[in-house]
């Protein structure tokens, strides 16, 4: 008994000491939010009281309010697109009367989409958006960011489908139902886990992404981790502004994992895990 008590206890301090080596860095960054310039280099430093000014500050400054609503807009039609045009190409694959050698050809193919470098995709679409007039748009990065969510989408959800049995599916068609029915009624639903899973960890990805914008927008289509970038004086940075503006972004992020935990944390364990 004392030996398992024992386990215990170096169980739950290993775990209290991983959780706080993750969080040191946000309590920091939401720490260095409410103080004053002079005090933000010290962690040990703090400006009473609070400087709570610091978030409508940021919210203000250098146009963040208007690229907080353009990166919510092309992470939520980002992500509706890269869903739905996912869930299709991945029940396309896993059910099409193909061999296993095909399937396993496309997968590997939209794999190799997912771990080439952004980089490669740069300056074809920097070139391409010149020359249709899409650079500096928000349809031109939803479109772009399919290029890194459309196959991390296709291939979570394939693990899902596969597990789905196919004869839950025949019993459907048998009963009356089109092929529509089947993927709306019996499909999508035993899939939901894999889409919000998939969903959440796209619409992360639009979010803190920082090349595309960077390369791809200038002024009206620009996005919070490039507005960030430029919180700064002439030769010096507003470090608590930057740190208010830090702590604004990951809210989506916060309530997403909160509302969502139970479909992420399935999702992880069961299709998510699977090659």
């Amino acid at each position: 008994m004392k030996r398992r008590t024992r386990q215990d206890i170096i169980r739950y301090v290993l775990i209290i000491v991983i959780c706080a080596f993750f969080a040191f860095p946000v309590i920091w960054v939401f720490v260095t939010s409410l103080k004053k310039p002079i005090d933000a280099t010290s962690f040990f430093r703090f400006t009473i009281p609070p400087k709570f000014e610091n978030y409508l500050d940021a919210w203000t400054n250098s146009g963040f309010s208007k690229a907080f609503m353009n990166t919510l807009l092309i992470s939520v039609f980002t992500v509706a697109i890269s869903l739905f045009a996912g869930f299709l190409m991945a029940y396309a694959i896993m059910r099409s009367p193909i061999s296993s050698r095909i399937r396993k050809f496309f997968f590997n193919g939209v794999y190799s989409m997912r771990i080439i470098p952004e980089m490669v995709f740069l300056i074809p679409l920097y070139i391409l958006y010149q020359e249709t007039k899409m650079y500096d748009t928000i349809l031109g990065l939803i479109l772009a960011f399919q290029v890194l969510t459309l196959p991390y989408c296709i291939m979570l959800l394939c693990n899902f489908i596969r597990d789905i049995p196919a004869d839950l599916e025949w019993a459907a068609r048998l009963d009356g139902c089109t092929e529509a029915k089947v993927m709306s009624r019996v499909v999508l639903p035993l899939c939901m886990p894999g889409i919000v899973t998939s969903g959440i960890l796209a619409f992360i990805s639009v979010w803190t992404a920082l090349m595309f914008p960077l390369a791809l927008a200038y002024s009206r289509a620009t996005t919070v981790a490039v507005t960030i970038s430029i919180f700064k004086g002439y030769g010096s940075f507003n470090w608590p502004v930057m740190a208010a503006a830090s702590m604004i972004i990951t809210i989506p992020q916060i309530l997403l994992f909160a509302f969502c935990n139970k479909y992420l944390i399935s999702g992880y364990t069961m299709g998510a895990v699977k090659e």
